[in-house]
């Protein structure tokens, strides 16, 4: 497994209330449903873990099965996005 980051952060334009935090993870195998729930529940565990980091609410990101990188993103599932930080 691999983590990238892209985006702004990755070409030092990030701005803070503007830009996300675009991040990547290349998987060599396909995640199973357990593990992905973890992902789509992991920036809320984090806001609640720790609620005064400004960071968390920014991450956005795909969890990609490495062999489908020379196919496109298209191949990959979206996490993170799909849950709204709790206000």
């Amino acid at each position: 497994m691999a983590l990238y980051l892209y985006g702004s952060v990755a070409i030092d334009d990030f701005k803070q209330g503007w830009s996300d935090i675009d991040i990547i993870v290349l998987t060599q195998k396909e995640i199973s449903q357990p593990q992905a729930e973890i992902l789509v529940e992991l920036r809320q565990t984090m806001l609640e873990r720790f609620p005064n980091n400004p960071y968390f609410r920014q991450f956005e990101g795909r969890v990609v099965l490495e062999t489908k990188t020379v196919a496109g993103l298209k191949e990959s599932v979206e996490w993170i996005k799909s849950r709204k930080p709790a206000t």
